[in-house]
């Protein structure tokens, strides 16, 4: 049988190596909730909003400042 600070050491040391492999992008980050969302709006990312990669809603242009006032290029 094993003492309890046996089996806090390992639990730690298995936390580590999670901790470990998730900042390398490998293994599980121990999350239930897998992160296998399949994304609804079919233009290829994993955000599953519905936008087509408009980064603005508004039909301002793109030279304006948020004061409405053309900028100078």
């Amino acid at each position: 049988m094993r003492s309890e600070e046996e089996e806090n050491i390992e639990t730690t040391n298995r936390k580590l190596l999670l901790l470990y492999k998730s900042s390398l992008g490998e293994g599980d980050d121990d999350d239930d909730d897998d992160d296998d969302d399949d994304d609804d709006d079919d233009d290829g990312d994993d955000d599953d909003d519905d936008d087509d990669d408009d980064d603005d809603d508004d039909d301002d242009d793109d030279d304006n400042n948020k004061n409405g006032k053309k900028m100078i290029s």
